[in-house]
C-alpha cells in the first residue's frame, strides 16, 4: 500500500501530494472541513489515528483486500473469528442491523446472501468524509466507496449508494434522482398560506417540526433535532398536500388543521 498514510492537516499542517480535502456545506457554500464554523467534531477529533485521518485510495484498499485474502495479515482462522458475530453476556449474537439481518463480529458487520455467500462490511465518516468497505468473501469481490464531500440531497446520495451496491451484485442500477426530479412542477400554491403557522408536537419526539412559513414564494419548515439544534429547510411539493425535504427522507402531509409526519399527527396551534 504505497498511497496510504496518517496525516493531520490542522494539527501538523502537512498536506501531501494528491491530498483530497474533505469539504462541508455551510452558509450556502462549500468549505474545507478544517475551516468549518459549525461542526465542532472537526476540531474535537483531529489527532486520532486509526479510526480517523487515515488517507488511502481505492487501489490501496484493493491491495488490502488481496492481502487479507492471501493470509498475509491474518490467518484464515483469525479472519473467521472476525467474521463471526460475537456473543453477548446473555448468550445472544451481537447485532449490527436487525432489519438487515446483520450480526457484528470483530469490527465487521456480518451477513449472508443467497447468491454471494458471506459478506462483511464496515462504514466510516466524519464531517466532509464518507467511506464504505464491503468484502464479498465467498464471491471474491470487493466494493470500496471513498467520498471527500458531504452530500446535500439524500435521495440522490442514496440513489448513488444503492446503484453501487447493485453493480457489485451484477445488477443494473436504478437512475439517480434528486428531490427536484420528483417534486411537482408548477404546483398549485393556493393552499400554502393556510399551512403556515406553529404546530404542537409530542414531548418525546426526537425530531420536531415547530413552524411552517412562506419565504420567497416557497414553503419552508423550522425544526428542532434530537440534539436541540434548530434548522430551517425548504419543502418541495410531492403531491397536493405532501412535501419532502432535500436533506432527508422526511415526508410532511398537511390535513385539516394538522401536520402529519412519521407516526405523528400534530395540531396547528
Amino acid at each position: 500500500m504505497t498511497a496510504t498514510r496518517c496525516c493531520h492537516i490542522r494539527r501538523d499542517g502537512v498536506p501531501f501530494e494528491n491530498y483530497a480535502q474533505a469539504t462541508v456545506f455551510e452558509n450556502d457554500r462549500w468549505v474545507a472541513d478544517v475551516d468549518s464554523e459549525e461542526d465542532g467534531d472537526v476540531v474535537a477529533f483531529d489527532g486520532l489515528n486509526g479510526d480517523d485521518y487515515v488517507y488511502t485510495t481505492i487501489f490501496d484498499m484493493l491491495k488490502w483486500d488481496r492481502a487479507l485474502r492471501e493470509g498475509k495479515v491474518l490467518t484464515p482462522e483469525e479472519q473467521q473469528l472476525a467474521y463471526t458475530p460475537g456473543k453477548l453476556n446473555n448468550g445472544e449474537d451481537a447485532v449490527y442491523d436487525e432489519d438487515e439481518g446483520l450480526g457484528y463480529g470483530l469490527g465487521w458487520a456480518v451477513g449472508r446472501e443467497e447468491e454471494l455467500g458471506l459478506v462483511v462490511s464496515h462504514s466510516g465518516g466524519m464531517p466532509g468524509v464518507g467511506t464504505w468497505f464491503e468484502r464479498f468473501i465467498d464471491a471474491d469481490r470487493v466494493l470500496v466507496i471513498l467520498s471527500n464531500r458531504d452530500y446535500r440531497d439524500v435521495r440522490a446520495y442514496l440513489g448513488y449508494w444503492n446503484g453501487m451496491e447493485a453493480v457489485a451484485r451484477d445488477k443494473a442500477p436504478e437512475p439517480i434522482v434528486s428531490i427536484e426530479d420528483v417534486a411537482v412542477r408548477d404546483p398549485d400554491k393556493s393552499k400554502w398560506e393556510s399551512f403556515c403557522g406553529r404546530y404542537g408536537h409530542p414531548e418525546d419526539a426526537d425530531f420536531i417540526v415547530d413552524e411552517i412559513l412562506m419565504k420567497d414564494g416557497e414553503l419552508w419548515a423550522k425544526a428542532i433535532d434530537e440534539d436541540g439544534d434548530e434548522m430551517t429547510f425548504r419543502l418541495y411539493p410531492l403531491g397536493e398536500n405532501e412535501f419532502g425535504r432535500k436533506g432527508g427522507m422526511l415526508r410532511l402531509t398537511f390535513g385539516e388543521g394538522c401536520l402529519m409526519f412519521d407516526d405523528f399527527t400534530c395540531k396547528k396551534l
